[in-house]
């Protein structure tokens, strides 16, 4: 989670309250270390250290002892699984389609749990950043797409799909000055939701 300290937070929240100023509508930024467990990646990696370790003793020119074979085991195992839990395992021995769907389905429940809902207007957007994945997406609320036509922000999300500091400020630049036309600023609009990234740990 460094990559989202200091600089980018300071970044993401110039660009929140850049874009608030020409639109009404309400960004909000969460950045989550993962959005998957990946438990069964952790297991497979698990398995496949454990098999090869079985195999090499089996191959091997000399002679291995059972009880130092199990204590090899004993040791690596729980090592495999905590490395097949990584953030690296996660990226890398997974699908593509996959990550993009957890983090959509993430995305999905931090929209409620964050109350990004919960604008008088329904206007929010929440930015939603995985670090795990090195993914990101973004959710509106009704309101949104309720004045603005299907397909205005469809070529938003493969831009912010990377999921870096500086496609989040580039996706809440271009989202801001798209949105201040269905949704222009006006004068004493507040200021509903903080314009600080939300990061978790």
């Amino acid at each position: 989670m460094s990559a989202w300290a200091g600089d980018a937070v300071d970044r993401v929240t110039r660009a929140v309250a850049d874009a608030e100023s020409r639109t009404s509508a309400e960004f909000v930024v969460v950045v989550a270390p993962r959005s998957g467990t990946y438990t069964d990646v952790a297991w497979r990696v698990a398995a496949g250290v454990a098999a090869a370790q079985w195999l090499l003793a089996v191959l091997a020119p000399f002679d291995v002892h059972p009880v130092a074979l199990g204590l090899e085991l004993a040791i690596s195992w729980p090592i495999s699984l905590w490395l097949g839990g990584s953030a690296f395992c996660a990226r890398w021995l997974t699908t593509t389609k996959r990550r993009a769907r957890q983090v959509e389905d993430a995305a999905l429940r931090a929209f409620m749990t964050e109350v990004v809902h919960g604008t008088a207007g329904r206007n929010g957007v929440l930015i939603y950043v995985s670090v795990a994945e090195g993914r990101a997406t973004w959710v509106a609320d009704l309101g949104i797409y309720g004045r603005v036509a299907p397909g205005t922000l469809a070529d938003v999300s493969p831009r912010l799909a990377q999921g870096s500091a500086d496609a989040v400020v580039a996706a809440i630049s271009d989202l801001g000055e798209r949105l201040a036309v269905a949704f222009p600023r006006l004068a004493g609009d507040a200021n509903e939701l903080s314009d600080a990234p939300r990061v978790h740990t």
